[in-house]
Protein backbone atom coordinates (compact mmCIF):
# COMPACT_ATOMS: atom_id res chain seq x y z
CA UNK A 1 0.00 0.00 0.00
CA UNK A 2 0.90 3.62 0.34
CA UNK A 3 1.44 4.98 3.81
CA UNK A 4 2.69 8.27 5.01
CA UNK A 5 3.54 10.43 7.90
CA UNK A 6 3.56 14.15 8.46
CA UNK A 7 6.30 15.60 10.62
CA UNK A 8 5.74 19.23 11.54
CA UNK A 9 8.17 21.06 13.83
CA UNK A 10 9.87 17.73 14.59
CA UNK A 11 6.60 16.17 15.82
CA UNK A 12 4.36 13.62 14.13
CA UNK A 13 1.13 15.33 13.14
CA UNK A 14 -1.92 13.10 13.57
CA UNK A 15 -4.73 15.61 13.07
CA UNK A 16 -7.70 16.13 15.34
CA UNK A 17 -8.84 12.48 15.16
CA UNK A 18 -5.57 10.60 14.59
CA UNK A 19 -5.90 9.93 10.86
CA UNK A 20 -3.67 12.62 9.35
CA UNK A 21 -1.06 11.15 7.04
CA UNK A 22 -3.24 8.45 5.46
CA UNK A 23 -2.01 9.66 2.11
CA UNK A 24 -2.78 6.40 0.33
CA UNK A 25 -6.45 7.13 0.66
CA UNK A 26 -6.79 10.56 -0.87
CA UNK A 27 -8.74 10.23 -4.10
CA UNK A 28 -6.85 10.92 -7.30
CA UNK A 29 -9.41 9.48 -9.78
CA UNK A 30 -13.08 10.22 -9.08
CA UNK A 31 -15.15 7.01 -9.22
CA UNK A 32 -11.97 5.10 -10.10
CA UNK A 33 -10.62 1.68 -9.23
CA UNK A 34 -11.83 0.05 -6.04
CA UNK A 35 -9.33 0.36 -3.20
CA UNK A 36 -8.81 -2.13 -0.39
CA UNK A 37 -10.34 0.43 1.97
CA UNK A 38 -13.66 0.19 0.14
CA UNK A 39 -13.50 3.63 -1.52
CA UNK A 40 -12.88 4.23 -5.20
CA UNK A 41 -10.02 6.09 -6.84
CA UNK A 42 -7.58 6.19 -3.93
CA UNK A 43 -3.93 7.05 -4.53
CA UNK A 44 -3.09 3.54 -3.28
CA UNK A 45 -5.39 1.91 -5.85
CA UNK A 46 -3.34 3.51 -8.65
CA UNK A 47 0.20 4.09 -7.41
CA UNK A 48 1.10 1.26 -5.03
CA UNK A 49 3.37 -1.51 -6.27
CA UNK A 50 0.47 -3.93 -5.71
CA UNK A 51 -1.75 -1.87 -8.03
CA UNK A 52 1.04 -1.78 -10.64
CA UNK A 53 1.36 -5.57 -10.57
CA UNK A 54 -2.42 -6.12 -10.60
CA UNK A 55 -2.80 -3.84 -13.63
CA UNK A 56 0.07 -5.58 -15.41
CA UNK A 57 -1.40 -9.04 -14.76
CA UNK A 58 -4.88 -7.99 -15.95
CA UNK A 59 -3.56 -6.62 -19.23
CA UNK A 60 -0.53 -8.75 -20.13
CA UNK A 61 -2.46 -11.34 -22.17
CA UNK A 62 -3.35 -8.76 -24.81
CA UNK A 63 0.31 -7.84 -25.35
CA UNK A 64 2.36 -9.63 -28.00
CA UNK A 65 5.99 -9.03 -27.13
CA UNK A 66 6.89 -8.68 -23.49
CA UNK A 67 9.23 -10.57 -21.21
CA UNK A 68 6.60 -10.19 -18.48
CA UNK A 69 4.74 -13.20 -19.91
CA UNK A 70 7.65 -15.48 -19.04
CA UNK A 71 7.56 -15.39 -15.25
CA UNK A 72 5.98 -14.04 -12.10
CA UNK A 73 5.21 -10.35 -12.49
CA UNK A 74 6.66 -8.10 -9.79
CA UNK A 75 7.10 -4.35 -9.59
CA UNK A 76 10.86 -4.80 -9.53
CA UNK A 77 10.70 -6.88 -12.72
CA UNK A 78 8.50 -4.31 -14.47
CA UNK A 79 11.01 -1.54 -13.72
CA UNK A 80 13.99 -3.74 -14.69
CA UNK A 81 12.44 -4.66 -18.04
CA UNK A 82 11.33 -1.09 -18.71
CA UNK A 83 14.92 0.12 -18.30
CA UNK A 84 16.16 -2.38 -20.89
CA UNK A 85 13.53 -1.55 -23.49
CA UNK A 86 10.50 -3.83 -22.98
CA UNK A 87 7.76 -1.62 -24.42
CA UNK A 88 4.92 -3.03 -22.33
CA UNK A 89 6.97 -2.65 -19.16
CA UNK A 90 7.81 0.92 -20.21
CA UNK A 91 4.10 1.74 -20.60
CA UNK A 92 3.38 0.22 -17.18
CA UNK A 93 6.23 2.14 -15.56
CA UNK A 94 5.13 5.41 -17.17
CA UNK A 95 1.58 4.87 -15.95
CA UNK A 96 2.85 4.11 -12.45
CA UNK A 97 5.08 7.19 -12.32
CA UNK A 98 2.20 9.32 -13.66
CA UNK A 99 -0.09 8.27 -10.78
CA UNK A 100 2.69 8.60 -8.20
CA UNK A 101 3.34 12.11 -9.48
CA UNK A 102 -0.34 13.09 -9.36
CA UNK A 103 -0.68 11.97 -5.73
CA UNK A 104 2.61 13.48 -4.60
CA UNK A 105 2.03 16.77 -6.44
CA UNK A 106 -1.38 17.12 -4.74
CA UNK A 107 0.30 16.71 -1.37
CA UNK A 108 3.06 19.17 -2.26
CA UNK A 109 0.51 21.75 -3.41
CA UNK A 110 -1.58 21.41 -0.25
CA UNK A 111 1.08 20.93 2.43
CA UNK A 112 4.22 22.49 0.89
CA UNK A 113 6.68 20.13 2.53
CA UNK A 114 10.38 20.78 2.51
CA UNK A 115 11.12 17.11 1.92
CA UNK A 116 9.28 14.14 0.42
CA UNK A 117 10.82 10.73 1.10
CA UNK A 118 9.90 7.61 -0.83
CA UNK A 119 10.29 4.35 1.09
CA UNK A 120 9.15 0.80 0.52
CA UNK A 121 10.13 -1.50 -2.33
CA UNK A 122 9.92 1.22 -4.96
CA UNK A 123 12.71 3.11 -3.18
CA UNK A 124 15.14 0.51 -4.55
CA UNK A 125 14.82 2.32 -7.89
CA UNK A 126 16.89 5.12 -6.32
CA UNK A 127 18.02 8.04 -8.42
CA UNK A 128 16.24 6.72 -11.51
CA UNK A 129 12.89 6.99 -9.71
CA UNK A 130 13.70 10.39 -8.21
CA UNK A 131 14.62 11.79 -11.64
CA UNK A 132 11.48 10.44 -13.32
CA UNK A 133 9.18 11.58 -10.51
CA UNK A 134 10.69 15.06 -10.27
CA UNK A 135 10.09 15.60 -13.98
CA UNK A 136 6.49 14.46 -13.76
CA UNK A 137 5.66 16.21 -10.45
CA UNK A 138 6.77 19.57 -11.84
CA UNK A 139 4.05 19.25 -14.49
CA UNK A 140 1.33 19.15 -11.82
CA UNK A 141 2.30 21.26 -8.83
CA UNK A 142 0.89 24.73 -8.52
CA UNK A 143 3.28 27.59 -7.99
CA UNK A 144 6.99 27.52 -7.41
CA UNK A 145 7.44 24.99 -4.63
CA UNK A 146 10.92 24.46 -3.32
CA UNK A 147 10.95 20.83 -2.21
CA UNK A 148 13.35 17.91 -2.18
CA UNK A 149 12.36 14.43 -3.26
CA UNK A 150 14.57 11.53 -2.18
CA UNK A 151 14.37 7.86 -1.42
CA UNK A 152 14.48 6.96 2.25
CA UNK A 153 17.89 5.75 3.40
CA UNK A 154 16.19 2.82 5.11
CA UNK A 155 14.44 1.85 1.87
CA UNK A 156 11.93 -0.94 2.27
CA UNK A 157 12.52 -1.01 6.05
CA UNK A 158 11.60 2.67 6.57
CA UNK A 159 7.92 2.10 7.34
CA UNK A 160 8.35 -0.74 9.80
CA UNK A 161 11.24 0.92 11.61
CA UNK A 162 9.35 4.22 11.78
CA UNK A 163 6.32 2.47 13.24
CA UNK A 164 8.52 0.68 15.78
CA UNK A 165 10.11 3.98 16.78
CA UNK A 166 6.71 5.50 17.53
Amino acid sequence: GIGGGLVINKKIYTGHNGFAGEIGHHVIVADGELCGCGKQGCFEAYASMKSLVNYAEKNVNGVKDTELKKGRITGKEIYRLAKIGDQYAQRLMSRHIYYLAIGISNLITIIQPELVLIGGGISEEGEFLVTQLNKEIKRYIYGNHDFKLNVARLGNQAGILGAAYI
